[in-house]
């Protein structure tokens, strides 16, 4: 090891590196496990199920289950009734549960002003509901509220908090819910109480909009209640789900949450595509690492075994066993893996660690909306397993030479019997490389016959060198494909719900007006019903919508109705003429029924139409009645009718395309569509889109304004979606730095192996070469046939290396595919790079080794054994 520095040098790079990044992905992984786990405990709570509207002997008897490690109850005090509330909120209900001192460890209560309540007389209330928006409803810490406490009521049966508020009044219901329901409820008062107001939080995770009341919570101290919510910890996190199932079959008016969000982190949840996909990823990366590990390692041993083969037969002769030789070389390995593994661990800590620094904020603010980092988690688990990994593939590396001294004879090492092999007609035939290339090209030729071995082992590393990079390429590409795929992008920037606002001009200019917005786009929707004839649907369309009683189908379809400009620039935009839609009596529209569904074959997400009409097609489109008693269709309400005249592929970008991802949107103008906004005024929604670059400030002003005139405009409808879409392109730019990473280790554990093997090969060749250099060859010949060399095995690395890459790379495709739809293709760019490079590198390599030669002494290296 001390006089083969050099090779000593790239081995343990070799084991470095390998160590290095195996580290670097078991702590990336850990790292991320742990903040996704302490993120979603620190959001939703840590608790594993919950289990809802349950009595008291019910909670008794779960509570009393070994297989619950800790469990913490939340009572029902009940409705409280607040009149005045109604007329300014969606509902004129407060829900009042009591929290035990257990159930406020589990659930984070994120208390922006005052204190956790400490007994069940002292509330904290909803921020919703922190500043009153009519006289008398100003609620502060440490007032007192009075409210009539009792039960909701429907039909003899007592209501929760999944039901709707079966009222009139209620703008979460369509028309015609009502009579689906049942008919409206009533309120059964049972008692006044006196509340004291300690804080004001912001949500609960069980929280949801259009619920009957809004969540009010009371600190302990209720012992009995008609209703509980239990939640759930257990030690044996995957029987959570035979629990929920047991508690199904005996309280089957119960529910049953399991807190999917949190158990996946754990591997225990039900989510088997996100699991294929980070155990895909996983492999394929341990996989390439350990690939290029093992080829850089064996190649160090594998010709330090050949250097030695003579010394070996030596000793053998004297009288060494072949225990003792792999024992030398076991000593070797474990000599290299003692420096290596503790550098290799370090800098992989040392690496990821720096990463994280730059990406962590990123990938945070993309899957939980924080600008905070992801601090590195060093876990002995994903230390052990980059240090056993890294031993097995050095041991790997060790065993596949060693395996030659099983069978080596004393005499057989010393002629190297075992590694010249060549027939008496190979060696007097020319070949091509000496048509080509002349006497230089024939010695070239012969070299490579006479000794095949040692060759292929220059053969083999630069296969897989080009191997390696070329997949470690298509990893990337294939990711990135992914993500492009997945995360759609938005021409506008903010969006703001204007249904129901009645100064709806004033309510635009002031978005205009906004400082910061460069452009406003207003358009009105209308979610109708069409029935449709089966002969008018692809196959995928007839897998969408439901069924009539009468036997017909019901899709659901979208209109956008956009002002005739808005219109116009839209039609141009997607190759149609927009004056066949301008002004016309007969209504016309421009149809997208471009859907994305999962494939239950492939498990990937798909686009697809769901239409199959030739040409224009008149449709007639309404709204299908319900029969609330018997739960089906009753009858169709038809509004109008309208010709789908021209189909595009784009959605307008006034809409949020991801909302209309399964249905079918038809957009229209408005000078056509003026005759029905009277008849449906009460069912059109209107929706503005600014243009916004510095969204985020703008957004504040326009909460900032509504806030300053007691309004709550802006507080719920406003939606930043330039903010989504930033967080989505953060993942993007993560994954490239990640991967664009990986690629260059990949490509430097490829250059060293190059470089390794070569020059190794070409110093032990020194011998050779003097024996040409004493008969008369010249530096000009001899570089012509070192240049010969090297092209028959760079060529023949080029075709192994370019077939194997093809089957990898397709194998990478497969492996990041889960979920996601995108079409194989061959890596050509990463191809030609990798041929360039690696002829750059031999050339290179070939040159470093020529001149460390070049003042070699012909006795001397003649006198050399």
């Amino acid at each position: 090891m001390l006089q083969n520095k050099s090779r000593t040098l790239v081995t343990l790079i070799g084991v470095v590196l390998s160590t290095a990044m195996i580290t670097a992905v078991t702590s990336f992984g850990a790292s991320l496990q742990k903040f996704l786990v302490d993120s979603s405990i620190s959001q939703e709570g840590d608790w594993h199920g919950m289990a809802a509207y349950i009595d008291q002997q019910e909670k008794e008897q779960l509570e009393g289950d070994e297989r619950i490690s800790q469990s913490a109850a939340i009572g029902e005090i009940g409705y409280g009734l607040w009149e005045e509330m109604g007329e300014t909120y969606c509902t004129p209900y407060l829900y009042l549960e009591s929290f035990s001192e257990e159930a406020f460890q589990m659930i984070p209560i994120d208390v922006y002003e005052g204190r956790l309540p400490e007994n069940d007389r002292e509330i904290l209330i909803p921020s919703l509901l922190s500043q009153g928006r009519a006289e008398g409803m100003e609620l502060r810490v440490g007032d007192t509220l009075s409210l009539t406490l009792g039960k909701r009521l429907l039909g003899g049966e007592t209501l929760t908090q999944r039901d709707l508020w079966a009222n009139a009044e209620n703008r979460y219901l369509e028309p015609g819910d009502l009579e689906l329901m049942g008919g409206e409820e009533t309120f059964q008062p049972e008692e006044q109480e006196t509340f004291t107001v300690v804080g004001f939080y912001s949500g609960l995770p069980w929280s949801g909009y259009g619920e009957a009341g809004y969540s009010v919570i009371a600190g302990p101290g209720v012992q009995e209640a008609d209703s509980w919510r239990v939640l759930l910890r257990l030690d044996r996190m995957g029987e959570i789900y035979s629990l929920r199932q047991e508690l199904k079959e005996s309280c089957p008016e119960a529910e049953f949450e399991i807190h999917d969000d949190l158990l996946q982190w754990y591997g225990v949840g039900d989510n088997r595509n996100l699991a294929l996909v980070m155990m895909s990823l996983m492999a394929i990366v341990i996989g390439l690492i350990m690939v290029g590990g093992i080829s850089l390692i064996y190649n160090a041993f594998s010709i330090s075994l050949r250097e030695r083969t003579r010394q070996f037969g030596l000793l053998s002769s004297v009288g060494a066993t072949k225990k003792q030789l792999k024992k030398a070389l076991n000593y070797e390995a474990a000599s290299v893996c003692l420096l290596g593994i503790p550098l290799g661990l370090l800098g992989g800590l040392i690496g990821i660690g720096i990463t994280l620094q730059f990406i962590g904020p990123l990938m945070a603010n993309w899957i939980h909306g924080v600008d905070q980092g992801i601090p590195l988690k060093v876990s002995w688990i994903a230390l052990a397993i980059a240090v056993l990994f890294a031993l097995i593939t050095v041991r790997i590396s060790v065993w596949i030479p060693a395996r030659r001294l099983k069978h080596l004879s004393a005499m057989e090492a010393i002629r190297s019997s075992q590694d010249v092999k060549i027939s008496s007609r190979k060696v007097r035939s020319v070949g091509l490389g000496g048509k080509l290339f002349g006497l230089e090209g024939m010695l070239a030729s012969k070299n490579y016959r006479r000794d095949k071995r040692k060759y292929r082992t220059t053969v083999v590393s630069l296969t897989l060198s080009i191997v390696l990079f070329v997949t470690a390429g298509a990893f990337v590409k294939y990711l990135n494909q992914a993500g492009q795929d997945v995360f759609a992008n938005s021409e506008m920037d903010l969006y703001v719900d204007l249904t129901g606002v009645e100064e709806l001009d004033a309510a635009l200019l002031e978005l205009q007006q906004t400082e910061g917005v460069e452009e406003v786009s207003f358009c009105r929707q209308l979610n109708v019903d069409w029935i449709v004839k089966e002969e008018l649907l692809t196959e995928e369309g007839k897998l969408h919508g439901w069924e009539r009683a009468d036997g017909g189908k019901i899709l659901d379809y979208s209109l956008v109705i956009l002002p005739d400009e808005q219109f116009a620039a839209y039609a141009q935009a997607q190759g149609i003429d927009p004056e066949e839609f301008l002004g016309q009596e007969k209504l016309k529209g421009i149809y997208v029924d471009r859907v994305r569904s999962l494939d239950p074959e492939t498990q990937q997400y798909q686009n697809r139409s769901l239409l199959n009409l030739q040409g224009p097609t008149e449709v007639e489109l309404g709204r299908e009645q319900y029969d609330g008693e018997n739960n089906e269709t009753s009858a169709f309400e038809a509004f109008f009718s309208l010709e789908l005249t021209a189909r595009a592929e784009e959605f307008p970008r006034e809409t949020m395309a991801s909302y209309f991802s399964d249905t079918i949107l038809v957009t229209l103008p408005e000078s056509s569509f003026g005759a029905y906004e009277e008849q449906l005024k009460d069912i059109l929604q209107q929706e503005a889109y600014l243009k916004a670059p510095e969204h985020r400030e703008v957004a504040q002003q326009l909460i900032d304004k509504a806030q300053d005139r007691n309004s709550a405009l802006y507080q719920h409808n406003l939606y930043d979606m330039r903010e989504n879409t930033e967080r989505d392109q953060n993942i993007l730019l993560v994954i490239r730095v990640l991967t664009g990473g990986f690629v260059g280790l990949m490509s430097l554990v490829a250059v060293a192996n190059i470089f390794n093997t070569i020059s190794t090969n070409l110093f032990l060749r020194r011998r050779e070469f003097a024996v040409l250099r004493s008969i008369g060859m010249t530096q000009r010949g001899f570089r012509r046939m070192m240049g010969c060399e090297c092209l028959i095995y760079g060529l023949r690395s080029i075709f192994y290396g370019v077939l194997i890459s093809v089957g990898t790379s397709y194998l990478v495709y497969r492996g990041t595919s889960f979920g996601v739809r995108y079409d194989y293709s061959l890596p050509w760019i990463y191809w030609g790079i990798s041929v360039a490079a690696v002829l750059l590198v031999v050339g290179i390599t070939m040159i470093y080794s020529m001149r460390k030669m070049r003042g070699d002494n012909i006795i001397d290296e003649l006198k050399q054994e």
